[in-house]
């Protein structure tokens, strides 16, 4: 209320005398807010045609609200928890965007609701500072992969790896060179187990439970987690949540008997093992990426490279800070996995080579020259300089 009445210009004690009660107060609040953001949507539409970049343009424009303008927002979030009006206005909007990008309608039936509660959910982080504002198109890219990730909680016969092909991950995981962020703690040695159910979570994971992971499919779904949900979750919870989601993507019981808590025929427990067998399934486990050669390697140690600014990929080793940089190849590794295309449940072989960059290449004249940063790189990122 202090914030409205600090737009509206006017005392506590008289604001109140423009409206007869709580009720009417919150309709006009809720239609005055739904001609604002429809009309900057009617900006939109006129400037661009319906699809997946004016999506994006309009969560930006609502995203800007909470960097510009925090108490508006704070009002706008607020009211969206108390009356429907804000919320169905934007989730027609989010509903006919995705439609307009061709996407199919039980995609859209589960996305566009998710969409427009994170948007919600993220516009309120930021206009409280729980978020930094630091990248406003970063967001609204989090916010489109991010319900790619959510669909398979939301409707488990559709298939992940079906879907998220076609989101480009520059997400909130990828935080290397990024400032804003405030200090990364360091303390001396391995961070101990800070719950009881976490060593659980780290045995398990080691029993390998969910046959069809692979070390890139388990990166990808951590990047598709809701951006929210990465930067506050502890690290064993974005495992058990990733693990979740992994599960029922593979198919080892549905979303169903996850929001039940049990499955309605359990299998019997699994016998007992040896140290002889944990032994034996550790070594097996042990697994060599390298693939055979099916080229020559196009580049050779002392070759001066540039890395690719954009990645046509939903998955990279690639990290932003490294975009569009120029490096010498240090070494040559031969064939090896390709990650993003690991990610896609494709196993594909690519030269893969140490790159070293200097420190000024890749953070500015202000950096050590003496300095250098050496990135294993495949083949697909660079080009000749």
């Amino acid at each position: 209320m202090q914030a409205i009445c600090a737009r509206a210009g006017v005392g506590r004690t008289s604001f109140y005398n423009y409206f007869d009660d709580a009720t009417v107060l919150v309709a006009e609040i809720a239609n005055h807010a739904g001609q604002e953001i429809r009309s900057a949507f009617d900006l939109l539409h006129d400037a661009q045609p319906r699809g997946h970049d004016r999506l994006s343009d309009c969560l930006a424009m609502i995203l800007t609200i909470a960097r510009d303008d925090p108490a508006h927002a704070q009002v706008l979030t607020a009211l969206a928890q108390a009356e429907r009006t804000l919320p169905d206005l934007m989730l027609s909007e989010i509903t006919a965007e995705l439609s307009g990008a061709g996407l199919p309608d039980a995609f859209i039936a589960t996305a566009a609701p998710f969409v427009t509660t994170a948007t919600l959910a993220l516009t309120q982080s930021i206009a409280v500072g729980q978020l930094p504002a630091v990248d406003i198109p970063a967001y609204t890219r989090m916010l489109l992969a991010a319900c790619c990730w959510r669909l398979v909680f939301r409707d488990s016969h559709l298939h992940c790896r079906g879907i998220r092909h076609s989101c480009i991950m520059d997400g909130i995981h990828d935080l290397g060179g990024k400032e804003g962020y405030g200090p990364v703690p360091v303390t001396a040695g391995d961070a101990p187990f800070i719950h009881e159910w976490e060593p659980r979570m780290w045995g398990l994971a080691r029993e390998g439970i969910c046959p069809t992971m692979t070390i890139d499919w388990f990166r990808h779904g951590l990047e598709l987690m809701v951006p929210g949900d990465y930067l506050t979750y502890s690290y064993f919870q974005k495992w058990a949540t990733n693990y979740l989601m992994l599960m029922v993507d593979s198919g080892q019981f549905t979303l169903e008997e996850v929001q039940r808590g049990y499955v309605l025929e359990p299998k019997p427990p699994a016998p007992p093992k040896t140290v002889a067998d944990i032994v034996a399934q550790v070594r097996a486990a042990c697994t060599d990426f390298s693939a055979p050669e099916d080229a020559p390697a196009r580049f050779a140690i002392g070759d001066t490279v540039r890395t690719l600014r954009q990645i046509p990929h939903a998955h990279t080793r690639l990290p932003a800070y490294a975009r569009d940089a120029a490096g010498q190849v240090i070494a040559h590794h031969g064939c090896h996995l390709l990650p993003d295309e690991g990610a896609q449940n494709r196993h594909i072989g690519q030269h893969l080579y140490t790159i070293s960059f200097s420190a000024c290449e890749l953070w500015g004249a202000d950096a050590n020259p003496r300095d250098t940063v050496t990135l294993e790189l495949w083949e697909s990122y660079l080009t000749p300089a």
